[in-house]
């Protein structure tokens, strides 16, 4: 198999997870304008839960006089599509087709894809509700780009691209030099990704699970950095020559080295949400996280070493004259 990592020698090999802010929007103290959504969105995360999940992630504690304690799990071991089939029935959100979790995050949600429109989830919640104050977006969903293949791996789209809001965590490089916020409760959706920008943090969190309604995927790693809008990094059918490209561009820009290697015949998935680190008044700028599918022989390894890089590409952001 072609390796890809050696071509421009920085990281051994690569293969794509990113999540994509092309679709979030910045509101300070969402919380306060949305309580009703968080509150749903809490449930969600506590409520569906397996026996082998950090429930302490899960937990939240005396917010705004409500609390949320994980329930009874409603899966063994990491059994995510059991999860993704339960809300499917419970919602009657015929749209969800699978389940994320990251362990040591609050990250623990329904993927939901509607056809033929990404769009249509950017300002709706799990149960169709629309905001109609589109200026603000809406504490929302995980939704995968209607353009993928979701369903058993094999048929994957060579890039899945899945999407989802940060609300507030966007300190981090170098804008905010005491780095971005760990661990607030108040950071749904994709905003804990946004914590990969700490180094211990994304040591200690090199993998990601999800699933289909058919099948559980776990992900390695390979790639956290930030970029321009104009890196086209989430497109989802490739030829051999544009995945080439975009492995080789991730693996210039990532600000880690996690000696992951990847083919171009893995297949990419990509997370992507929004960022403020290089300043809050632009919206041409985004946080990706990639990651490949671990390959049938690989376990998961607790003792991941990554390497923090020193000549990362940063991103090609234009000149603004306002700029904050």
């Amino acid at each position: 198999m072609k390796k890809v990592g050696k071509i421009i020698g920085l990281i051994t090999a690569v293969t794509a997870v990113m999540f994509t802010g092309a679709y979030a929007v910045w509101v300070p103290d969402a919380w306060d304008v949305y309580p009703e959504e968080f509150y749903k969105i809490y449930e969600v995360s506590s409520k569906y839960t397996t026996d082998k999940m950090d429930k302490e992630y899960l937990t939240i504690k005396n917010f705004k006089g409500k609390s949320y304690k994980t329930g009874e799990p409603l899966a063994e071991g990491m059994d995510l599509k059991t999860l993704a089939l339960k809300f499917r029935e419970d919602s009657g959100n015929d749209d969800v087709v699978g389940w994320i979790y990251v362990p040591k995050t609050n990250i623990n949600y329904p993927i939901v894809q509607y056809e033929n429109d990404t769009d249509y989830y950017v300002n709706r919640n799990y149960w169709h509700f629309e905001n109609k104050n589109e200026a603000y977006g809406f504490p929302g969903v995980i939704w995968v780009d209607s353009f993928c293949e979701f369903d058993k791996l094999k048929n994957f789209s060579e890039n899945t691209v899945i999407n989802g809001h940060n609300w507030e965590n966007y300190k981090g490089l170098p804008t905010y030099p005491e780095g971005p916020k760990i661990n607030d409760f108040r950071d749904i959706m994709f905003s804990q990704f946004h914590s990969y920008l700490d180094y211990n943090y994304a040591k200690e969190r090199p993998y990601i699970y999800i699933s289909t309604l058919k099948e559980n995927i776990i992900l390695k790693i390979f790639a956290v950095y930030c970029t321009e809008e104009e890196f086209k990094y989430y497109v989802t059918n490739l030829n051999e020559s544009e995945k080439l490209y975009i492995l080789q561009e991730a693996m210039n820009r990532t600000i880690y080295d996690y000696g992951s290697e990847v083919y171009l015949s893995d297949k990419i998935f990509t997370f992507s949400t929004c960022t403020r680190a290089y300043g809050k008044g632009r919206q041409d700028q985004r946080f990706v996280i990639m990651a490949r599918p671990l390959r049938d022989g690989e376990t998961i390894d607790d003792s991941v070493t990554i390497v923090k890089r020193e000549n990362y590409k940063l991103p090609n952001l234009k000149k603004l004259d306002n700029n904050k």
